[in-house]
Order: C-alpha cells, then structure tokens, then sequence
C-alpha cells in the first residue's frame, strides 16, 4: 500500500487507497449530505481500477448516480467490483428484497432516479466489462501484487442477537410498505427484474458484467426537489431498521499488515472480528479506517495497534465519535476537523506523475 485518501464527504464515505502494483482501489462513494461531494472528490480523484462496496447503505454509493450530472470523469474504467456477500439465514430473501426496495425509494426521492442497484448503477456508468464478487469471511482476493483477506460476514448468520435485529427491520418494511403505496409497488417489482440473487454468490464466486456507459444528460431534477417530501414515518423507521441490520452483515477486511477496514460493524461483531485477528497474529497496522465513520467502538479494539487511524464523518454523527480510538493509534485523523485526508507512506514519491494529479495532499 502506497497511500490512503479520505476526502471529506459529511457522513459517509469516498476512500481510496494505491497498493505497491498500482492498482488504485475505492471503498464506497457516498454520503447523506453531500452526495456529489462523494463522487467529485471520490471518483473523480481516486479513478478507480476497482470498486469495493462495504454494505448495502444507499448512502454508501448514492454518489454513483451523480455521475450523469458531472463532466469530470470522462470515461470510468473500473474492472473489478467486489460487495458482501448476503449470508445464509431464514428469510435471507425477503430481506435482501427490503434493502432494494428501500434503496429504490430513496434513490428517487433524493436524484430524480429508481436505479438504485448497485451492480446496475455501476453497468451504466462503466465504460469497460467488469467482474463482481460477493465475498464473507475466510476469503482471500488477489489484487495485482495485493492480497485482501475477508473478516466478515460470515457465510452463515446464526447469532440470535443479530437475528432478531434483521427479523425486526423486515417487520418494519412490512409495516411500511403497507402504509405507503410507492414502497409496496416497488417491493413487487424488485424480484421481477432479478437484482436480487447476484448478491448472495455463486459456487464459481466471479461472475462478470457488461459496462455500457450512458451518455451524460443534463441534470435530472429530483421529483421532490428541497425536500418536499419528508419520510413517512413508518418508512422513517424501516429505514433505520434496515441501516442497522445492515450493519451487521457489514464488509471487513484487511490487507496485510498496511490497512485494516471495518466497515459500518456493530460492537458484537467487531469484537469478534479482533479475536479472528489476533489468532492470526495481526495486531499491528498501519492506517485503521475505523468502523462505522469511527461513531461505533469495542473495548477489544484497544488490543490492537495502528500508526494512523481515520474516520469519515460529518456534522451530523461527529458528536458520537469515540475518544477511545486515541487508545489504539498515534494519531486519529477526522474529516469533519482535518478535512480531505491522505496519509503516503515514506516510499510514496516512487509513484508517477498520474497518482499525484488524481490524490490531493493532507496538510
């Protein structure tokens, strides 16, 4: 790993980061305030050879959809994109259903747009075929020179705790899609158009995707623009009901010793996530992204070691980040006080004139 960029987003996230081969790789690209911020600074900057996607959060990768508002990225090229698998457990579909209905309807409250699936979204702004893969723990992806090792989700959910969190997030889109007609008639017609299973994998993992590339229109005008319209609240509810079973089956991994990633995890599965680390005999990293925009923290995590720790975090959760990350670093770096963030490596001015035009400096 040559360099890590965080650019400021508000609450969400556009990070990227150069492994020693050059590969230049994104996780995410998005936020709940400034969704184009995500992708002028996220996208545009970063270039991306590859696109992770930490969790299903529409305001994890809602900067996609800017791309047809923006001249600054002519041609996307991406190549591999990678998401986490949706593991095995009662009623796995139906919830997967719920997370892409409720993507839909936000999508289109917010951008005018009810392209909200993931792998859709990114066919119709990539200008090149990529493959996809939904990874869980016990994974092992090969970048280039690089190696990324998977620390969760697991394959199969059985913990009761996280169990009841998604049975009552679907119970509450239930609940909602009852009182709000655009939510039901998008929950039917999700399953129709087959986005669904693509995220659960496949025996054969790697799959691949054409890219077509639209053309660039002019700005579409949300059809409730300033924000007219507010949530429901029944839909207000499923939506946080949803976000926090999300979170738990959230992407976490690490590369080496050099980047450790934690997604949006919960405390219960963080701490397992450090138990899978030490008996690996990884305690020591060098940058930490911590877990959920640094707002989410475990006693565990005080076991292990990180030259810099970053979170990307707005005015709306920066009240809610954790002192205790001081603990486990030297120097903890926030975007809402430090701004766009980059942390080189001393071996960083072998890269050429392309990486240094694209990531901005911390200073």
């Amino acid at each position: 790993m040559i360099s890590v960029y965080v650019p400021d987003v508000g609450d969400g996230l556009a990070a990227g980061f150069r492994t020693i081969g050059q590969e230049t790789i994104q996780i995410d690209c998005g936020s709940q305030q400034c969704p184009d911020a995500a992708f002028e600074k996220g996208l545009c900057r970063i270039d991306p050879d590859v696109f992770v996607l930490s969790h299903f959060h529409v305001d994890h990768y809602n900067g996609l959809l800017h791309w047809r508002r923006s001249r600054h990225w002519p041609h996307p090229t991406i190549h591999q994109v990678f998401f986490p698998r949706m593991p095995e457990f009662p009623q796995k579909t139906q919830f997967m259903k719920c997370i892409l209905s409720m993507a839909h309807w936000v999508m289109g409250d917010t951008t005018g747009s009810m392209e909200a699936d993931f792998l859709g979204v990114l066919s119709k702004i990539n200008f090149c075929s990529f493959t996809y893969q939904a990874l869980s723990l016990g994974d092992t992806v090969r970048i280039g020179s690089s190696r990324i090792d998977v620390l969760w989700p697991p394959r199969i959910v059985e913990d009761e705790r996280t169990l009841k969190v998604i049975r009552t997030a679907i119970s509450d889109f239930e609940s909602a899609a009852e009182e709000d007609e655009d939510l039901r008639r998008i929950r039917e017609q999700i399953g129709e158009r087959g986005e669904i299973h693509p995220y659960f994998g496949t025996d054969d993992e790697v799959s691949e995707r054409n890219g077509r590339g639209e053309e660039r229109r002019e700005r579409d005008e949300p059809p409730f623009p300033n924000g007219q319209r507010r949530f429901p609240e029944a839909v207000r509810k499923a939506n946080d009901s949803l976000r926090r079973a999300a979170n738990h089956l959230s992407l976490a991994f690490h590369q080496d010793n050099r980047l450790l990633f934690m997604g949006d995890l919960e405390s219960h599965e963080i701490s397992q996530v450090v138990d899978h680390l030490l008996r690996e005999g990884r305690d020591h990293f060098v940058v930490t992204i911590t877990p959920h925009h640094g707002t989410h923290w475990h006693r565990d995590l005080s076991r292990l070691r990180s030259w810099w720790a970053m979170s990307s975090v707005g005015k709306g959760l920066f009240r809610h980040v954790s002192p205790e990350f001081k603990s486990m670093c030297d120097s903890h770096f926030i975007t809402h006080l430090n701004g766009d963030i980059e942390v080189p490596l001393h071996f960083a001015p072998c890269c050429g004139p392309r990486f240094w035009r694209h990531w901005p400096t911390f200073t």
